[in-house]
């Protein structure tokens, strides 16, 4: 049987988000200088063995540089997030907001970062540091049982996030995400952090 519209009256009806996903895309207002500061120190961790090698690039251990571009860049970061996200939902007034777990890595070209959840955080965060716009692309991709029952040509399985400098795109951190291959010929550099919002009393 095909459903028709406009049989029967449904001004009786109404839609609304049930357990709706949020999801927050910007650009980061950084000056070159700032910019060049923070890639000096992705180089001075390197150079000092801060970073692990990794089968796709590298990435930082539990500490990211000690340099002050980049707890900046995580300050300015932090309050743009709770900005949007207080807009976006509202009970989160009543929340401290904190980052957790910075970390730095990087995709080698024709490499991808593999698909992962974080699971016991809230919101898992993005920044692009360095790229072009044919470095990794940022994905997210429908899960569970709502990959199986959603019709893909109208409910999409997967949305992507394409790359620029300084971009960032945040999203729950249930859903599973990783990093397109990076087609670009200079590695792909991005922050992730993971947010935690705590009840106030």
């Amino acid at each position: 049987m095909t459903c028709q519209p406009n049989i029967i009256n449904t001004s009786m009806a109404k839609a609304y988000n049930l357990f709706p996903d949020v999801c927050i895309e910007g650009e980061l207002p950084i000056d070159r200088s700032v910019g060049k500061q923070i890639k000096d120190g992705i180089t001075e961790a390197k150079d000092t063995g801060s970073c692990i090698d990794t089968n796709f690039g590298w990435m930082t251990g539990k500490d990211l540089p000690q340099v002050e571009a980049v707890k900046k860049l995580q300050l300015l970061f932090g309050n743009i997030f709770v900005n949007e996200i207080r807009k976006a939902i509202p009970n989160t007034n009543k929340a401290e907001i904190k980052i957790v777990e910075p970390s730095l890595f990087s995709i080698k070209p024709g490499h991808t970062y593999p698909v992962h959840v974080d699971r016991t955080k809230w919101y898992s965060c993005v920044i692009w540091v360095q790229t072009t716009n044919k470095g990794s692309m940022c994905y997210q991709e429908n899960f569970g049982l709502r990959l199986h029952s959603s019709p893909i040509k109208i409910q999409g399985a997967t949305n992507y996030v394409k790359p620029k400098v300084w971009k960032y795109v945040c999203f729950p951190a249930h859903i599973p995400w990783g990093m397109t291959p990076n087609n670009s010929a200079v590695d792909t550099i991005c922050m992730h952090l993971n947010m935690m919002a705590i009840p106030k009393d």
